[in-house]
């Protein structure tokens, strides 16, 4: 049984605080979701699920104003990207963008 929350940001600096949403383990299934608030007061809500050995999970970044910045996650939608099911939806132009992203975690979710 998992019984801890693997989450340990010393030594992140651009984080300001972090909240433990939801989290559910046991020996199966494991279910993680944070919200965690950067010193440009961006927040990133991460969704980690592990269901029968397979991981699940999303990481979505917004602004201050609620605006999304960039979202990673392997819902499997978009079959012809060469990533499938790992993606990138990207906000930043002003339209989204989604592009390839291979399976990541949450300490590899990039800027």
């Amino acid at each position: 049984m998992i019984d801890f929350i693997p989450v340990h940001f010393d030594g992140y600096p651009c984080i300001v605080d972090y909240t433990v949403v939801e989290h559910i383990p046991s020996e199966i299934n494991f279910l993680l979701r944070l919200r965690i608030e950067f010193i440009d007061a961006s927040v990133l809500f991460t969704h980690e699920r592990v269901q029968k050995g397979v991981l699940k999970y999303s990481y979505h970044w917004q602004s201050v104003s609620n605006e999304a910045i960039v979202r990673w996650d392997n819902a499997p939608h978009y079959r012809t990207l060469a990533s499938f099911p790992h993606h990138r939806h990207d906000y930043r132009s002003g339209s989204e963008v989604v592009s390839d992203s291979y399976g990541i975690s949450l300490t590899e979710v990039p800027d």
